[in-house]
């Protein structure tokens, strides 16, 4: 799937080594081997997209690029992702819609009354005992 020339993961297995390949290319490999601590060579493999880092590797390039980094290399799956989930969001408002419209047809003429029947159930005073109202009532 490709969306304003970006390509996507469910596309390309590398992908996600292809955009940080491209992010770090700029740099030469003996700043970023100093920058995300880790040798020369294992540095040049980040830049040619034959390596992908580990979680050590992660921490130092997160803090030395900040949320930038992430977002060049995740932020078409995130976007992805988010109008996905406004999708569901949506089908399920609908969904809704259509139980409720179905509740209320079901119900017809008596809507009014289960609301109020509810309304008085809920103002009932607590810890009244109608057969003792009823029993002072008989005295």
């Amino acid at each position: 799937m490709a969306y304003d020339g970006m390509t996507f993961m469910g596309d390309d297995p590398q992908i996600l080594l292809k955009r940080f390949a491209d992010y770090v290319a700029p740099y030469p490999a003996k700043r970023l081997a100093r920058w995300f601590g880790c040798a020369e060579k294992t540095a040049e493999h980040f830049r040619q997209g034959e390596s992908w880092p580990n979680a050590r590797h992660w921490k130092l390039i997160v803090q030395h690029f900040g949320r930038d980094v992430l977002a060049a290399v995740f932020e078409p799956e995130i976007d992805e992702t988010l109008a996905r989930l406004r999708r569901e969001e949506r089908e399920l408002r609908e969904k809704l819609h259509e139980i409720e419209a179905r509740r209320r047809k079901a119900l017809g003429d008596l809507a009014e009354f289960e609301e109020r029947r509810h309304e008085d159930v809920d103002r009932a005073p607590v810890g009244r005992d109608l057969f003792d109202a009823g029993h002072h009532l008989n005295n």
